[in-house]
């Protein structure tokens, strides 16, 4: 009986006769080759943050849309209607932070719009009472610095502070800016975890974006490494090259002056080290933006030298495939967590490089904006519309005019508060004013600065002007600015909006509340040197500046006041 073999399968067969047909070293070629065509396989799988490293045109953008370097993802990733849970600070604070070297009309501008929108009594930074305090900007982030630690027992490192430059106004209530803040910050630092997965970095601190950059770093080396701008590349049309020199149609990249947000630890960080690169620099006389953007390629350089390369990609993960809890990687070097807001939800430079980018507008009717992008077109589609928060049906008074502030803490020193109306005569007319005002605006007449030019258009919490001319035309612009006095009025006599109350439970929408830092009182602001001050003290005497000449409700109830003193005694 004859042996039979067993005849292979048709597959084996194959491959055997294939690999039969190349010499002994095409044979290991051919096996090498299909080896790495399999890890690379591998790779693709487990490291999403790979493929951006590939990808710099739109023939990835399918594949991209899955992972978070989309150029247009974050439009449609941020929305005002999802808040995200504060599950890592139960009970924080919300701070804000003025540059108060100059004493003068613009400061209390700024002061006046930030306390009709709601937001905490303001520690002001280098204000000394003079009408020009001579700091340079070392000093006043010394300062900055100094006032966060010396109120480390009511400013804690979870509370949330806002830096607030010279020149800047505010346009949105403050409940809002904070809720962008989270809402940016949640996405950000879900994009850096998918890139940088071996780096325990976060999103510290984020500044308004740029689109000029400064002299010292255009078109060097190291400009290269900042991250692309997460607007869509072609947002100003395929035929627009974004250059140095024509700004008006380059999508912004740069770290701007004038304000910045984050935790107060994390601003306490930046200040740090924003205090050791001044002491290094020869520069005479250090400009911001310089110092910012400094830091800025810094930290980019840092990332992208601590990226891993694609053998150790490669390494890493086979090991992990083989061996998942073999390797754990911990990031030991220091990072700001700087982060820009490309799309202006939070800060907008009013610079000329924006002007056309920026325009005032109403949303009732709605307004579509026209854009020459491809990307993005789908984003370009609907109309403007206002933040879920303004209906356009209702008032921007109606929630401005509430009961006096909760007192959480009691002032440092004595200070008697302001007196709370009791006369109801003198009311009357007070009263009907606001009545009016409730009645006849809404939010829907209501001129906002708008961003057309980004993904649904955006209108910016804060407008950074350069000074001179262009405050003054943006204050001019403001909404509330014809109903200055009566604004001031109130808020001196009711006190400002709180958006966040007192919660005992942590989590659930307790966990979601903002108490703001109200430890003053009404009508007043901090000094950086723990000091309790009165509005009639700081800003007082520039009312008529401000609003323009003519009387307010103090004083005619001065006059009313003189006048029945003056039948009394006629009387007697």
């Amino acid at each position: 009986m004859s042996a039979h073999k067993a005849k292979p399968s048709t597959f084996a067969y194959s491959f055997q006769d294939i690999l039969a047909s190349f010499g002994p070293r095409r044979q290991r070629l051919a096996l090498v080759v299909l080896l790495v065509a399999g890890c690379i396989s591998l790779l693709f799988l487990s490291f999403p943050f790979a493929v951006y490293g590939l990808s710099h045109g739109p023939q990835w953008s399918t594949i991209l849309a899955r992972f978070h370097w989309t150029s247009h993802r974050a439009s449609e990733e941020l929305s005002d209607t999802a808040v995200p849970v504060n599950r890592t600070w139960p009970h924080p604070r919300f701070h804000l932070l003025v540059d108060s070297r100059r004493k003068d009309a613009n400061l209390c501008k700024a002061l006046f719009s930030a306390a009709i929108h709601g937001y905490p009594p303001p520690v002001l930074v280098g204000y000394r009472g003079i009408e020009n305090m001579p700091l340079d900007i070392a000093d006043l982030f010394e300062l900055a610095l100094w006032a966060i630690s010396d109120y480390r027992s009511h400013i804690k490192g979870e509370d949330l502070v806002m830096w607030l430059g010279e020149d800047s106004l505010i346009q949105l209530p403050a409940d809002i800016t904070v809720r962008r803040f989270l809402q940016q910050k949640e996405v950000v630092e879900q994009r850096l975890a998918n890139a940088y997965p071996d780096l325990n970095i976060h999103q510290g601190v984020l500044f308004p974006a740029a689109k000029r950059c400064p002299y010292e770093y255009c078109n060097t080396t190291d400009s290269e490494a900042l991250p692309e701008s997460s607007l869509p590349r072609d947002m100003y049309g395929t035929s627009q090259k974004e250059s140095f020199l024509e700004t008006k149609f380059t999508r912004p990249r740069y770290p701007a002056p004038g304000a910045f947000i984050g935790k107060a630890e994390h601003v306490a960080s930046l200040l740090k080290a924003s205090l050791k690169a001044l002491k290094e620099t020869t520069e005479p006389s250090p400009i911001e933006s310089i110092l910012w953007n400094r830091l800025f390629i810094n930290q980019s350089l840092t990332r992208q030298n601590h990226t891993p390369s694609f053998f150790t990609q490669l390494t890493n993960t086979i090991t992990n495939l083989l061996q998942p809890e073999s390797i754990t990687l911990h990031n030991t070097t220091p990072d700001l967590g700087i982060h820009l807001d490309y799309e202006s939800r939070l800060f907008q430079p009013l610079t000329p490089s924006s002007s056309n980018d920026i325009t005032p507008l109403p949303f009732s009717p709605p307004t579509l904006a026209i854009s020459p992008s491809k990307l993005a077109a789908h984003l370009y589609t609907s109309p403007l519309l206002l933040p879920p928060e303004l209906s356009p049906s209702l008032s921007p008074f109606a929630n401005v005019f509430l009961p006096p502030l909760k007192r959480y803490h009691p002032p440092r020193q004595d200070q008697e508060l302001p007196p709370d109306p009791v006369d109801e005569e003198r009311e009357v007319a007070f009263q009907k004013q606001l009545d009016e005002l409730k009645r006849d605006i809404t939010w829907g007449g209501v001129r906002f600065i708008t961003n057309i030019a980004v993904p649904r258009g955006s209108i910016p919490s804060v407008l950074i002007t350069s000074g001179g001319v262009s405050f003054e035309e943006t204050w001019k612009g403001m909404w509330y600015r014809p109903y200055g006095r009566l604004l001031l009025e109130a808020y001196l006599r009711i006190g400002g909006r709180v958006v966040g109350e007192d919660g005992e439970e942590e989590g659930g929408e307790a966990g979601r509340r903002w108490r703001w830092n109200v430890r003053g009182g009404r009508g007043g602001v901090w000094t950086d040197e723990g000091a309790w001050i009165r509005w009639e003290e700081v800003c007082g005497a520039f009312e008529d500046k401000m609003f323009g000449e003519g009387s307010d409700v103090r004083e005619e109830e001065g006059k009313v006041e003189k006048q029945e003193g003056g039948s009394k005694a006629e009387g007697k």
